[in-house]
């Protein structure tokens, strides 16, 4: 996804934070981002949204961002007996 400077603070955050519930209500146990390293602000929301960063193999100028998404949803679920009906949920929800 790419994000032109000038509509940065626009939402991008709860669109990842949707692709996240989107994707863990279909099985997906990950989800991986390639950021540029010097893309600070981009870096920085993915960390907090529990992503983890690390130095690209092949070239120190990417960054690899990693999301566990099962346990994220674990943390997050609320008395759903699975993760995938909690994320089912929350896309329900966010849509209406």
């Amino acid at each position: 996804m790419l994000v032109r400077s000038d509509l940065t603070k626009h939402g991008i955050g709860e669109m990842l934070r949707q692709a996240s519930d989107y994707a863990a209500a279909r099985g997906y146990g990950r989800m991986e981002c390639i950021e540029s390293s010097s893309n600070e602000p981009a870096v920085r929301l993915e960390r907090e949204q529990g992503f983890r960063a690390k130095t690209h193999p092949g070239s120190a100028e990417l960054t690899i961002l990693t999301k566990n998404l099962g346990p994220w949803l674990e943390r997050c679920r609320s008395g759903v007996r699975d993760n995938a009906s909690y994320a089912k949920r929350r896309l329900r929800d966010s849509s209406s």
